[in-house]
């Protein structure tokens, strides 16, 4: 019995032999849309020639046959008028047909001097039109009988239809090869075409091969005519533009968040250090040092806590456990807590709105603390921190307003990117974070399908506008 990896070894060897045996019929699209076309107007022109020789030999024919048949009324008409004997042959117009003439029974009148038709004519009994006169036979016969019944009479008629034949014959070949040319010329002229239009292909493709995680600025060019090749240059650029863009950012963050853990690292191994040389000595040393080692670790999880959330937003497997809860019972409890914590400023609340929302409790708890924290942070002692509950027809409002520092308009558009810190605020407060709080607090308003609104002015302080849907299930 093969193991399983000698299996597995197995099916790769043959698949590999099986992608060598394809790439040997690999062709380029140019190729391939000329081949196909070329057998579509193969067919196209397979069709038109049949169609055009069995017009040109159906027509051949019937002219034939209405020939014969106006020769052999001809004919009836001498006969029945008494112009007809067997030495006066003069009055027959029709050189190339040859006639034989008989009263019945088997009374001949006139002859030609013609083996063929005297036998035919002795032997023939009379058939249907298009039966009798063959049409691939290289003589055609014609029988009729005339109308008057005093004297009947039987005419038979042959014509060589051999020169009809070689003249369709030489027709057939003069199209065959003009065929042949025309599918040459389409073939050469479809290459050249489908190599023009497609050109572009190819120039996108030598320009994507240079594209690297070291040079992710180069795009395709889309300047000429509006086309579906252009729209997909587009398309391209618009997608290299994203994923240049995720990937500052990715690198963005990997930077700062090695930023952030560096320091509270650097705390804990220098503390460590100092518990191994005085620290066995020292219990204040001891105990400091413990102290801060706790503090350091407690911010490293908060930090990777936090970094752990944002991946699980930017996967998109993040879920939330919703409920129905009551909304201002929610806010009092958390303008209870904002009290007990800030204790150096003045928190207002005003609660308008007595009514359910359906939302992740613990989650939204945390982006609401987070703007109120940094609306204490950033507020003066004995500053007021105003916070109201609002509501209109499917829509909830929850605004913190607070007469703080403000942020300045340059700040104002990046304060939700993750470890983005207004500096002015750093400097006059000395107080900062990770710089995650603001990008955690949009991912939760957004998961909850809402919106935020920030206005603020520097040295006049923030207004923040969270809209929240009811989003009430029964």
């Amino acid at each position: 019995m093969k193991s399983l990896k000698e299996k597995k070894e197995s099916q790769e060897k043959i698949q590999r032999i099986q992608d060598r045996v394809f790439s040997l019929f690999r062709f380029n699209i140019t190729f391939k849309l000329t081949l196909e076309f070329v057998i579509t107007f193969i067919a196209f022109i397979i069709l038109i020639n049949m169609l055009f020789y069995m017009g040109i030999k159906t027509w051949l024919y019937l002219n034939t046959v209405d020939t014969m048949k106006k020769a052999s009324e001809v004919l009836i008409n001498s006969i029945e008028e008494g112009n007809l004997n067997e030495t006066d042959n003069t009055f027959f117009s029709f050189e190339d047909i040859e006639y034989f003439v008989y009263e019945k029974p088997n009374q001949r009148l006139v002859k030609t001097n013609s083996e063929h038709i005297i036998a035919y004519a002795e032997h023939s009994t009379r058939i249907s039109l298009y039966s009798y006169i063959q049409r691939h036979s290289p003589q055609w016969f014609y029988y009729e009988t005339s109308s008057n019944p005093s004297r009947q009479v039987d005419v038979v008629l042959r014509k060589d239809a051999s020169p009809i034949h070689e003249e369709i014959d030489f027709l057939w070949c003069v199209v065959f090869f003009l065929s042949i040319f025309l599918v040459l010329l389409v073939w050469v002229s479809l290459s050249r075409i489908s190599t023009k239009h497609l050109k572009p292909i190819k120039v996108m493709t030598n320009k994507v091969q240079e594209i690297t995680v070291g040079n992710l600025s180069a795009r395709l060019n889309i300047i000429g005519t509006k086309d579906e090749l252009k729209d997909l240059a587009g398309t391209f650029n618009n997608m290299m533009d994203e994923i240049e863009k995720s990937y500052e950012n990715q690198k963005q963050f990997v930077s700062d968040a090695s930023h952030e853990l560096r320091t509270p690292i650097a705390v804990i191994k220098g503390y460590a250090s100092m518990v191994n040389r005085w620290g066995k000595e020292d219990p204040s040393v001891l105990e400091e040092s413990l102290k801060a080692i706790e503090d350091e670790s407690r911010s490293m999880q908060s930090l990777v806590e936090s970094l752990l959330f944002l991946a699980r937003r930017d996967k998109g497997n993040m879920e939330m456990d919703r409920e129905v809860f009551n909304i201002k019972d929610f806010m009092t409890e958390i303008l209870k807590e904002s009290d007990l914590i800030g204790t150096d400023h003045k928190i207002n609340g005003v609660l308008e709105y007595d009514g359910n929302i359906f939302a992740s409790h613990d989650k939204l708890k945390q982006a609401i603390r987070i703007f109120i924290d940094n609306s204490m942070k950033y507020t003066p002692a004995q500053g007021e921190i105003n916070i109201r509950l609002e509501a209109a027809i499917n829509d909830i409002y929850i605004v913190i307003q607070d007469n703080g520092i403000g942020i300045s308009k340059e700040d104002l558009p990046h304060i939700f990117e993750r470890f983005y810190r207004a500096d002015q605020a750093r400097t006059r407060n000395k107080k900062g974070g990770t710089g995650l709080g603001l990008a955690i607090a949009r991912v939760i308003i957004e998961q909850h399908e809402g919106s935020i609104n920030i206005e603020s002015e520097i040295e006049k302080g923030t207004t923040i506008t969270l809209i929240l849907p009811k989003n009430i299930k029964e």
